[in-house]
């Protein structure tokens, strides 16, 4: 049975209860959303839509570009330990996590003010994009230059 270090474990952990927070309230939104309910102001609808757009594209791309800077950063700080490089990987992924889920939840919110199914199906498609950046070994490996060994407890 392989142990990864504690570090590894809880930024899998962390992944994780982001991604089900963000499903659990995404649900419990559309659930409790009175569908009768009368519809909001056009123009309040109209000017979410484009908040809720604007942040998504710049929350998503602020996400990517800032990860792909600090993990270059980091490929060329040659003198930090496997452990130190972990934390740090550890740190810029929750930011990263951090900035994938605040426009779901902006999202989901919007979606609760305004019933539109629009900001459901952004935040569906968020959801996805979030689940897809769970780290992987091999991930982790490829973006801080270590072995599988130095991985493990």
């Amino acid at each position: 049975m392989t142990k990864f270090k504690l570090d590894i474990k809880t930024l899998l952990t962390i992944h994780t209860a982001f991604l089900y927070g963000q499903v659990l309230f995404a649900v419990v939104a559309f659930l409790l959303t009175d569908k009768n309910q009368p519809k909001v102001d056009e123009n309040f609808s109209r000017i979410i839509q484009t908040v809720a757009a604007l942040f998504t594209v710049t929350s998503v791309a602020i996400a990517f570009f800032l990860f792909k800077k600090k993990m270059e950063a980091l490929q060329m700080q040659m003198d930090l330990t496997t452990q130190q490089k972990i934390i740090q990987y550890k740190t810029f992924s929750i930011v990263r996590f951090a900035l994938l889920e605040a426009p779901c939840l902006f999202a989901i919110v919007a979606y609760f003010l305004t019933t539109n199914i629009y900001f459901m199906v952004l935040a569906a498609i968020l959801i996805v994009v979030f689940a897809a950046q769970r780290p992987t070994v091999q991930l982790i490996i490829h973006h801080l230059s270590v072995s599988r060994e130095d991985l493990m407890e």
